[in-house]
């Protein structure tokens, strides 16, 4: 088993919301060239902090593997589900923009969101001899009625 991680969770970056409204984040994870995919395998996308909600979000992958496959479940690590057995992997592209099948609020601490291999095949043919990408783009909100403290602007 193996870990990817995104820069973003690297450097510890924390998802928070700056705004009452929506925004977007992105999040790619590298998987190197020639490197196979083991069921358990996990790629750590991002984490995301208090009163921060996960309102839509669509998954950007490589083709990880030319066989039909290696399925991936995405969830965070509380666990709760996010997608399970997507089979973007397969043969590339982008997914069609969802709701998470759930996903509730923190109200301290942070939580992360995560892609899990759930299957591969027995015999992998990796794609090339280039580096795979796979990308989590969450639309997020800040979620004022969860117990987060909210200080408004200062009128100008």
């Amino acid at each position: 088993m193996a870990t990817y991680t995104s820069e973003a969770y690297n450097g510890y970056t924390i998802v928070r919301g700056n705004q009452q409204g929506p925004f977007e984040a992105s999040f790619s994870v590298e998987i190197p060239a020639g490197t196979n995919l083991a069921s358990g395998d996990v790629f750590n996308f991002c984490r995301v902090g208090p009163g921060v909600r996960l309102s839509r979000y669509a998954i950007q992958s490589s083709v990880l593997d030319d066989t039909t496959g290696v399925t991936i479940d995405f969830t965070t690590d509380t666990p709760e589900n996010i997608l399970a057995n997507s089979t973007i992997g397969q043969t590339g592209g982008v997914t069609a923009e969802a709701a998470p099948s759930a996903y509730t609020v923190q109200t301290s601490g942070y939580r992360t969101i995560l892609g899990t291999v759930d299957t591969v095949p027995t015999t992998q043919t990796v794609s090339g001899a280039t580096t795979r990408t796979i990308t989590f783009i969450g639309k997020f909100i800040q979620n004022y009625d969860a117990g987060i403290p909210y200080t408004p602007p200062l009128a100008s």
